[in-house]
């Protein structure tokens, strides 16, 4: 019984419930400002969540990469999801990738949007989004080069 005391003392200095709803508290901000469109409010916010208060949730960097992308803010925004591409969610894993290859189609890397489109499929073969990418670029670099890949 003492032990069980004692780990739940320890628990509660660990997590800290001030902390916990603070936390919580910003996230719904941050993501309030993000559909607002107000990609600065919402960067700020991501920022302190991970800086400050070390939040270290693979959403919470995915959703400052995404904002960060919208600002227009490509190498942050590269950044952003190239850490979170080894997240042990798939979903998180297949969404950085998507959007990496969003990335470099835009940039003119067509191999490796492709690439990234497939990986993105392979981490979550229901994104539909990612599909239909790869798809279409797929088919721009065949009629671009006169493959078929």
């Amino acid at each position: 019984m003492k032990l069980a005391a004692i780990f739940l003392l320890t628990l509660a200095a660990i997590v800290d419930p001030v902390t916990i709803s603070k936390i919580n508290s910003l996230k719904r901000e941050a993501r309030e400002a993000y559909v607002a469109g107000d990609y600065k409010t919402a960067i700020a916010k991501y920022r302190y969540l991970l800086d400050s208060l070390h939040a270290t949730e693979d959403e919470v960097m995915l959703n400052l990469a995404n904002a960060y992308f919208n600002a227009n803010d490509t190498t942050q925004a590269m950044a952003g999801y190239q850490s979170v591409m080894g997240s042990a969610k798939a979903d998180i894993r297949s969404k950085a990738q998507q959007q990496l290859g969003v990335m470099n189609h835009r940039a003119g890397k067509l191999e490796e949007a492709l690439n990234n489109f497939k990986q993105a499929i392979k981490a979550d073969p229901a994104n539909r989004d990612a599909r239909f990418n790869y798809e279409m670029l797929k088919k721009k670099i065949e009629e671009t080069i006169g493959l078929v890949l």
